[in-house]
């Protein structure tokens, strides 16, 4: 986009060298308009898989003013989209196809299951790294089984199996990216990379650029100084911004058995403010029927709840009803925590429910038989 528009403005000069200024300030600012935006919304967190989710609202919902400042919509607008708030971890104008509600509610709404022809696993996955685009874990399974991520297959997935590439491919119906693996213990890298033909498209625009600045310091040295300083302030802010984003917290291994279901494969507490990140690593065992939904609870030492929060995973974005055996779900929820909580221990637990019957999800230990029904991921202190 920058290359195009700074070859762009290279237009307005016409052929005696005289340049067209109008031409030159409406492309700079377009220019200044697009980099002071996306500095604006660069993450200054680790990139998180992207969600997308269908709400309900009533005119409750819409009497939070800064649900309302933030996003500029009003009640006569919402309902004229009947009654429905999309969002792509954002939310997104009503006249975008993603807000076509009766579409979308009959598949994020909707309780229905994916029905998937891959059997029950009985895999352990240990993750080392977890994210939207990549996996890399030990796993051990006896018997040969589908290793699948929470992302559409699209070419630029690659794999390696203890060391050595393996092919990746859609798998099952859905289509999700993922490998096939055979029994046994085995180290595993799955992640999403650019292709030769992307390579390709980024040095020829690189090349355009740099071939337009050098004809630009021979010709015009006024406007190529004045593009090669924008250029290193917008290199400097965006590398800055990058440099300063907080890494990703290590995750903490678990192998929880939740009712033969789901796994409970990893965790990472991430507490900043009065905000507690939770991230956690799932792993789908069979095909499921029924859409749990997480709980995550605040406890402190006397057993009095501080703060919770509850929903479907990936923000709504994936009922559980729709994973299917062998896939890893990387998840993460942010609970709000009281700015007067007093000073203390307090203990974080998660866990899964049916939102048909409220009934959680057991714990299961190695005879299969029901301990818990809630997981105790770790402590946090505030002082």
């Amino acid at each position: 986009m920058i290359t195009a528009l700074v070859i762009g403005g290279s237009l307005g000069v016409d052929v005696r060298n005289r340049p067209d200024w109008w031409y030159r300030i409406a492309v700079g600012a377009i220019l200044g308009f697009l980099v002071i935006t996306s500095l604006m919304n660069a993450p200054t967190e680790p990139a998180r898989s992207p969600s997308a989710g269908i709400a309900k609202l009533t005119a409750n919902d819409l009497n939070d003013p800064g649900l309302l400042r933030a996003y500029e919509r009003d009640e006569a607008n919402v309902f004229a989209t009947f009654g429905c708030w999309v969002w792509f971890n954002r939310l997104i104008p009503s006249t975008s196809f993603l807000s076509e509600c009766p579409r979308y509610l009959a598949t994020m709404l909707e309780d229905t299951p994916v029905r998937s022809g891959l059997p029950a696993v009985a895999a352990q996955v240990i993750p080392t790294a977890a994210g939207p685009n990549v996996l890399e874990a030990a796993v051990n399974s006896p018997t040969p089984w589908h290793l699948s991520l929470h992302a559409f297959w699209i070419p630029g997935w690659s794999a390696t199996v203890d060391g050595q590439p393996t092919s990746t491919g859609p798998v099952d119906a859905i289509g999700v990216a993922g490998i096939a693996l055979p029994a046994g213990e085995h180290r595993v890298r799955l992640a999403f990379g650019p292709t030769l033909l992307r390579r390709v498209a980024t040095w020829i625009s690189l090349l355009a650029l740099v071939g337009w600045l050098v004809l630009a310091w021979r010709r015009h040295w006024r406007l190529a100084a004045g593009v090669t300083v924008a250029l290193l302030i917008i290199a400097g802010l965006v590398g800055g911004r990058a440099l300063r984003a907080p890494a990703a917290p290590a995750l903490e291994t678990l192998d929880v058995n939740l009712g033969d279901k789901i796994g409970l494969q990893g965790f990472a507490l991430d507490k900043s403010g009065d905000t507690l990140a939770v991230h956690l690593v799932w792993l789908a065992r069979q095909p499921m029927d029924e859409s749990y939904k997480v709980f995550i609870h605040v406890i402190d030492d006397q057993g009095k709840l501080l703060a919770q929060t509850d929903s479907r995973p990936q923000q709504y974005a994936s009922n559980t009803n729709r994973w299917i055996p062998g896939q890893v779900i990387v998840d993460r929820f942010e609970v709000p925590l009281p700015s007067d909580a007093p000073p203390g221990r307090y203990q974080v637990r998660v866990g899964l429910y049916n939102e048909a019957d409220g009934q959680r999800l057991p714990v299961l230990d190695a005879t299969g038989k029901a301990v818990d029904n809630q997981v105790l991921l770790g402590y946090f202190e505030t002082f």
